[in-house]
Parts: structure tokens; sequence; C-alpha cells
């Protein structure tokens, strides 16, 4: 845990001086994750494929980033897709061949999330009155796909079985099931997440003996089915060239792309090497477009375009080279390439200049692709990606599905996007008294949402609601399948906004827990008996009473003045330092004026930022970026700015 001052500057007063030079610190070799990598090629190419989050092996996570370079490993899968993509990308940008064709299944029993019913013969899932079932699949090229759900039927009574199909908000199709059967329809999708819900339409039973019942297997998604490929949309811009001769048009085009694909001018030796893979396709028989598209895939393949490169010129400290410091920050601020002004930046060399590279980050913070930071910063330290892997137990949370679901990411992603690139303080996370939210969410909160479609920006006054800590992603992520959890809520607060990870439990210690209906006893009581062990009261007296003051909101959010016992709930809560709060609402208000909360943002904007986690060096540059933050009223835009102009993040040192 760091402890630093927090210096509070007066209105009108001027941020600290800078603190002396000292180490930077060294990044290891920085190898694009597949956010990074996906990216990076939506940039360069404007595709839609997502190449990495289709095929690439997911990436290991390091101080609680996946792109923490010295987790960022190389395995032989990764060079086999890299390849694929290679051929992907090059035969959308010139339009050859024909589409690649997925089909993505979903099973209902475990990929699905249901209204009603329960599993049915281990391998389905039975809708035994009027609901809905539904999953989610990704289209990675958009076209005519076919949809379509595998079920079968209990019929009673003089109807058969009625289902309708719907993709997103459009019903594609109304079927009567009378047999075992996939029952399918077609569709124009574009790219992007989608959300497949197979809806039971006529209930019907005669008591005691007569049951109509809908059985659902699995959903079924193909396509495109249209495989005729269009050429890249940026394949006018990739391969523009004004001289009419092919030899000198290619180089020019592999020049450019080169300078953009690796972030920085080839060498003669290296431009030499890529134009010779253009002349070898091209002695071979090859059309220019073949012998350009070797030449880019070279490129694609190349160490400089998969890893982030930055040299050493000398021993010890010294500054990145423009177009590595322009590579550093597109990546921290757009998990992407650099664009073309940030590379002109680069090559007149300003940007090594303090006033320019904060010009430029602020410009960068403005562009649409910063809300990469939402994603991939915020989407992490605040587990809005946590959401999507929640499997709530429909049992005994009936209100749950993946409408639901996607409702409380949305809303995360909303509120977070507007905290962090706005001017408002990063503290109203824990004070702000307003979220985001659609009518679902608004039916799931007890709260008005205007009856319009869409998500709205709604007030929380007069709700028991305040900030990030009573969101239902949030609380849902940190609950367990049955029910609420007051220690993953706590450890998430002390690990995420406070930086003080307790340790692991004892070997056996969770078997050990009673089951809250067969004790009799409240969350709360079984925690306090079992906080009465010393081994577990050490980290249990931080984690419990923060994990306490939530109890009021269940395993999905939803408001409770009872647990899941029955046994009312008591969200009082006092703090081992002696700060007491009667809910979560103190506890957020307490956070937003904890320094060490504002040290923690610190150290996680730092580390994600350098890709790379805090070394004992680096602690007068934190304690310098601390002030800055401070001084600024905790904007998050300040924070990212000060972390920028820092020494360890414009140098490095030679190991």
């Amino acid at each position: 845990m760091r402890w630093l001052p927090v210096l509070l500057v007066a209105c009108g007063g001027s941020p600290p001086a800078e603190n002396p030079p000292g180490d930077p610190g060294t990044v290891t070799l920085h190898r694009l994750n597949r956010a990074e990598y996906d990216n990076t090629v939506r940039d360069l190419f404007g595709t839609a494929l997502r190449p990495a989050a289709a095929q690439f092996p997911a990436d290991d996570f390091g101080y609680g980033f996946d792109n923490n370079a010295d987790v960022l490993s190389l395995s032989p899968l990764h060079l086999e897709m890299y390849q694929l993509a290679a051929d992907q990308l090059v035969d959308e940008l010139f339009g050859w061949g024909t589409l690649p064709q997925t089909t993505t299944v979903l099973q209902a029993e475990t990929d699905m999330l249901a209204s009603v019913g329960a599993v049915h013969d281990v391998t389905s899932w039975m809708l035994w009155t009027n609901g809905d079932i539904s999953g989610s699949f990704y289209v990675d090229v958009g076209g005519t796909w076919q949809v379509g759900a595998r079920v079968a039927a209990q019929q009673a009574g003089d109807e058969l079985v009625a289902i309708a199909l719907q993709v997103d908000e459009q019903v594609v199709g109304n079927f009567d099931v009378d047999d075992d059967d996939l029952y399918a329809a077609r569709i124009i999708l574009g790219p992007g997440e989608h959300t497949i819900s197979v809806h039971y339409l006529n209930d019907w039973e005669a008591p005691p003996a007569e049951d109509r019942n809908l059985i659902v297997d699995e959903v079924v998604a193909t396509g495109p089915l249209d495989q005729q490929r269009d050429p890249s949309v940026a394949s006018e811009r990739i391969l523009a060239c004004e001289d009419e001769e092919q030899a000198r048009c290619a180089e020019e085009i592999i020049a450019n792309f080169g300078r953009r694909a690796w972030r920085r001018p080839l060498t003669d030796v290296e431009f030499a090497a890529k134009m010779s893979l253009y002349g070898a396709a091209r002695n071979l028989g090859g059309s220019f477009e073949e012998g350009l598209g070797t030449a880019i895939q070279g490129i694609l393949l190349s160490p400089n375009f998969i890893y982030r490169v930055e040299r050493d010129v000398a021993a010890g400290p010294q500054p990145l080279n423009p177009y590595e410091l322009a590579t550093r920050l597109s990546y921290f601020l757009w998990s992407s390439t650099p664009d073309d002004e940030l590379l002109e930046r680069a090559a007149d060399g300003t940007l090594s200049q303090p006033a320019v590279l904060e010009a430029q980050a602020r410009r960068l913070l403005s562009d649409p692709r910063a809300n990469a930071l939402v994603d991939n910063f915020a989407g992490q330290l605040m587990y809005v990606r946590a959401i999507a892997d929640t499997a709530p137990s429909i049992e005994d949370y009936p209100s749950w599905d993946v409408g639901l679901q996607g409702s409380m990411e949305d809303e995360m992603r909303l509120f977070l996007r507007e905290v962090l690139l706005s001017d408002a303080s990063m503290m109203a996370i824990f004070t702000a008294d307003w979220t985001w939210a659609d009518a679902r969410l608004g039916e799931h909160y007890g709260i008005e949402v205007p009856a319009l479609p869409g998500f709205h920006r709604v007030s929380l006054e007069g709700s028991k609601r305040q900030g990030l800590l009573t969101m239902g992603g949030l609380l849902t992520a940190n609950s367990y399948p049955t029910r609420s959890s007051p220690v993953k809520r706590g450890r998430w607060v002390l690990e995420n906004l406070m930086c003080a990870s307790p340790p692991p439990p004892p070997a056996g210690i969770a078997d050990s827990f009673p089951d809250i209906d067969e004790s009799g006893l409240s969350q709360r009581e079984i925690m306090e008996l079992h906080r009465a062990d010393p081994v577990c009261a050490s980290c249990h007296a931080s984690m419990d009473p923060i994990g306490f003051s939530m109890e009021h909101f269940d395993g999905i959010g939803a408001y409770r003045d009872a647990d899941e016992g029955g046994r009312p709930v008591a969200s009082d809560a006092e703090l081992p330092d002696g700060t007491a709060f009667d809910d979560v609402r103190g506890l957020s208000d307490y956070l937003a004026e904890n320094p060490q909360v504002h040290s923690c943002l610190v150290d996680k904007a730092f580390t994600y930022g350098l890709g790379r986690g805090p070394i004992q060096s680096d602690a007068p540059y934190l304690a310098q970026i601390e002030r800055e933050f401070a001084w600024s009223n905790y904007r998050f835009g300040e924070l990212v700015v000060a972390i920028t102009l820092s020494e360890p993040f414009r140098k490095r040192s030679a190991p």
C-alpha cells in the first residue's frame, strides 16, 4: 500500500513544481493485446473484423489489467492466428475470395438466460409457461444471417406450441412447433453483438395430466450467407497512388502503409525487404494487387507490428524517441495506433515538447476513440467486463434475464464515460445522484425513466442509490449466483479502490460458512461468527463492514429490507479506524474524501497507462501526479495529462 500526502491548493493557486529527474523504469517489449490488435486493424483498414476477439487466445492479467507487458507472452497459437488474421484482412482489403462463414451455437441450459422454467433432461431448457430464453452472439462480418432455434414440444390442448423468434428488437419469425426441429429465419445483421430470443406464446394446461410446454435445446446463428466479398472501405486510402508506374506506386503504398502499421517510418533495409516480397510475388506471376497483398501481409506479421517496440540507444535513463512517445500516448488513450496528426508531430520532433505532448493528449481525450478508456481501463477496474460473466440463479432471481444484464452493462459504460471523459470530478463515481437507465433498469431500480426507447440520464433523488457502488452490474458481479456476498463486495472495494488487497483465506476456510436457511441466522450474523475466529478477523474486520453497508441490495442489485433467509437487513457499519456510516451512501461519501482512494486511483491509472506495475523509484512521480490530480479537483482528464507528462511516461531506462 502506498501512503502519500495529498496537497490541496487553494483557489487561484498553481500546481506544485516538478520533482527532480530519477529512474523512469523500464517497460517490457509490449505485445498488442486483443483489444489493441482489433482497434489497430480497425483504424488501419476501416474493417469491422475483430480477428483477435474472435480467434486469439485470452490475454493474461497483471496488476489487474490485460495490457501489462510483463504477462503478454507469445504462443505458437498466436503465430497461427496472426497468419490467419493477416490473410483475412488482406482478402477483405482487395475483395478477394469469399467471406468466411461461421456458426455460433448457444446451448439453452448453459449459454442462455430464461425468464421462466428449468433445466430439462440435462441438455435442454423447459419453458413451462409463457416466457422467453435469450442469448448473445457476435457477428464479425455483416450480411444475411440465418438464425434459428432447435426446439421440441410437449403438446396439450387443441393448439400446437407457438413460438416467436426474435433478434434484438425484431421478431423474425413465428412458428407452430409440430416436431423436434430447427425453426429458422433469415435476417440482415451488421457487425457487433446481437441478442436472439425464443418466446413461448401459448401456455395451456388442464390439471392434473395435461400441460403444454416448450423445450429449447439450442439456438444457432450462421452467416454471412451472401459470400461475395467487397473491397475494404479503406482500400481507396491504403491503395491510393498518384504514380502511374506500378513499381513506383507499390513503393509509395508500402512505405505509407508500413509507416502507419509500424508506427514509424521503415528503415531503408526494412523497406527493401518488404519490396522484395512484392517483387517475389510478381516474379511468380502474381498481379500488382497480389504483390501488394504479400508485402502488406509481411508488414502485419512483423514483430514491429505485433509489438510496441522501444529501443535502447544508451545505458541508463533516456527519452523515448517521438514515434515511441506517440505510440505510448495513443495506446494509453485509444488502445490503438497513432493517427496521422500524431505521427506528423512525431515526424517533426515537436511531440517531445511538453506543451505539444499535452495538447495532443487533450486532443486524443476529446476523440470518440477515447471510449477505449471506458471499455478497457474502467471496464476492468470497475468490473464492467465482469457483468457478462455473471449467471444468477433464475430460481432465486426470476426477474433476471439477458435484457437486464445488458442494461446493467450499458448503464455503467454510459455513467463512466460521462464521469471520465467530461470535466466532472472523478469523485462523482461515488457521489453522483444520477445515473443512466432504460425502462428495464428503471423497473428493476424502482425509479422513473422517460417513456421513450433507449437510455436516459435520470435522477436518483428519493431513491436509496448513489453512484457506482449501488449499480446493479457491480453488485451482481460481486455476488454469488444464489445470494449477495458482503465479503466479495468488501474485497472489491479494498482491492480496486483502496489498493489494500487482503491476503487469500487459509485453506478450507470457505467450507466453514453455515447455510443461511439451515442456520436461521442472517448473513451478517453468520459473518460476525466467522470474524470471531482470530485467524479470520484481521482481514474480515476491514472487508465485512464495507460489504455490510451494501446488504440492502440483493444478488442482482435490487433493493430489499430482508436478506435471502427473510431476516431484516442491517446496513450500518464501522471500520477498524472508527469511521461509521449508516449505509452504502455513507460509505460512498467516505470513499470520495479518502486520500487512500485518491492515491489508489492514481496508481491504477499509472499502471494502465504505462503497461507495467509501479516500482519503488516511481514514488516521487506518483506523489507529483497525485498532487496535480488533487489540484484539478480530481478530474480524470487532468490525471491522464499528468501521467502523460511524467518522466516514467516520457522516458525509459535501459535494463
